[in-house]
């Protein structure tokens, strides 16, 4: 038998994988374990979730990981269990406890105005257990160690807050926001608002973008498609994984100009009007993405090219 060294065959699948985190590993990790599923060169996650949340994790295949950015960009929704009493310097069951309070007195009507003063645009700042970065060094990192620095506050916009249950020491939350919203800072600003300490038992992403959690495939379960030679079924095309976004169809000469990187407005249509939309080519299949300003001029977003 031949023995090949140093070439690997690795499958040209691109698109969407509505993935079930499970609680425990990182959003890193469960990706990574995905790309080996599908033994995929590229991969990447539409949305940090914490190592202690679970629920949807939109994870991006090969040439779709050009889309990702729209997916972080994207609306979220959060079921949120806040248990009251208890506060933790993560702000989540994971971490070192800071503060107990065995007696305390809160109503839902206190509770819920509280809530709602969350509601529309605000700066934030975020936990100082989390991804970002400080002087190149993640913020995690450096507030295991021990390290003093300070995140700066960022803009975030929350749409809707409903409490859906209360029950004194604990309450559940529906909470529908934008990207960049971190649910550890609203517990901790909300134990601020009431005076009674907070932290987040459970945290279940429930929606990003147009991906649902009744429709989510842990990696149990995608294991278990490889094994019956179903994987493919559970990649959703670029195509559909941007439903929103209209469609202008080119003909073979006009799709390889787009390839080969001809100005978008010397080959589009100059009547659409502002917006973003897919290329498609003869074939129905989308070839880039695109972008009218006001002024008329068309931009690429990302071009994909024949695989």
């Amino acid at each position: 038998m031949r023995c090949w060294t140093g070439i690997v065959r690795m499958n040209k699948i691109s698109g969407v994988v509505n993935c079930y985190k499970e609680r425990g590993p990182t959003s890193f990790r469960v990706t990574e374990m995905i790309k080996r599923i599908f033994d995929v060169r590229k991969a990447g996650h539409g949305g940090t979730l914490d190592p202690e949340a679970e629920g949807v994790l939109p994870v991006f295949l090969g040439s779709a990981t050009r889309i990702s950015s729209l997916f972080l960009k994207g609306e979220k929704e959060y079921r949120v269990f806040f248990q009251f009493g208890l506060g933790t310097d993560t702000y989540d069951m994971a971490g070192n406890v800071t503060e107990k309070m065995e007696e305390f007195s809160l109503d839902r009507d206190t509770l819920i105005t509280a809530l709602k003063s969350f509601e529309g645009s605000y700066m934030q700042r975020p936990p100082r257990f989390s991804a970002l970065k400080v002087r190149g060094r993640r913020a995690y990192d450096l507030a295991r160690k021990g390290v003093e620095f300070e995140l700066e506050p960022r803009r975030v916009t929350c749409q809707k807050i409903d409490c859906v249950t209360f029950a004194g020491g604990e309450a559940e939350v529906f909470i529908s926001c934008e990207s960049g919203f971190y649910i550890r800072s609203m517990a901790r600003d909300l134990s601020e608002k009431i005076g009674i300490p907070v932290t987040t038992r459970k945290i279940i992403r429930e929606r990003s973008g147009f991906l649902r959690i009744d429709s989510a495939l842990s990696l149990d379960d995608l294991l278990n498609l490889k094994r019956e030679g179903k994987i493919h079924s559970a990649v959703i095309s670029i195509d559909r994984a941007l439903p929103n976004l209209p469609g202008i169809s080119v003909d073979e000469q006009r799709e390889k100009m787009i390839i080969r990187g001809s100005r978008p407005e010397v080959v589009l249509p100059a009547g659409s009007p502002p917006g973003k939309y897919k290329v498609k080519n003869p074939k129905g299949e989308i070839i880039a993405l695109v972008e009218k300003a006001k002024t008329g001029i068309f931009k690429y977003m990302c071009v994909f090219p024949p695989e």
